[in-house]
């Protein structure tokens, strides 16, 4: 459910998607994403995801704190009809270009336009830094243009479990909730039209 720069296994996918009406911030949606990563690629390598919202920072992104495994609690509550709510402190946050911060085994990009991202790249430490295609750029930027794009850096070979992302947004629409289903790990611009494995 995500694209990748290069080769790469991601397995274990948990997307959560939801809307809450924030006394502060009015109608958001609210995005959960946990996977397992590999980097198959030579070199380094991001997970590309494309959030409805025309501005987002690091400060809406929300710490999972310790408990990695939250979107799994939330799936065993769902699947035994069980439903518990604890507070999460939402934030507010002013657009920029192209923010950079670190998420446990990612090193995030956030782009309000994909064409800014391989100047940002030059930010990010060596060994985290993916050679992007310019093809998968410029299809973000034409299928989603409104959407802040963020790429997920990251150089584990070895499949390791990220903790959650889990961030708040204004959404675009606020009828309807997006759940990301586009899925490519070529580093190409996904093909709309081909049945891709998952």
């Amino acid at each position: 459910m995500c694209i990748s720069a290069d080769e790469a296994a991601f397995s274990g996918t948990i997307v959560y998607c939801g809307r809450r009406h924030h006394p502060e911030h009015g109608l958001i949606h609210v995005l959960g994403y946990q996977n397992t990563a590999a980097n198959l690629a030579d070199g380094p390598n991001a997970m590309l995801l494309h959030l409805p919202t025309r501005h987002l920072s690091p400060r809406h992104f929300l710490s999972a704190g310790r408990a990695g495994d939250v979107l799994h609690r939330m799936v065993d509550a769902v699947a035994s009809a069980a439903v518990a709510a604890d507070g999460i402190a939402w934030m507010s946050a002013a657009p920029q270009s192209v923010q950079i911060f670190d998420h446990d085994i990612y090193t995030v990009l956030l782009a309000d336009d994909p064409t800014a991202v391989p100047a940002a790249l030059r930010q990010v430490a060596p060994h985290r830094r993916p050679d992007l295609h310019p093809d998968l750029l410029r299809f973000y930027a034409d299928h989603f243009p409104d959407h802040t794009v963020a790429v997920c850096c990251f150089d584990n070979a070895d499949a390791q479990r990220a903790k959650p992302l889990l961030l708040w947004y204004t959404p675009l629409d606020p009828d309807r909730l997006t759940v990301l289903a586009l899925d490519s790990h070529t580093g190409r611009a996904p093909d709309l039209d081909t049945t891709v494995p998952f």
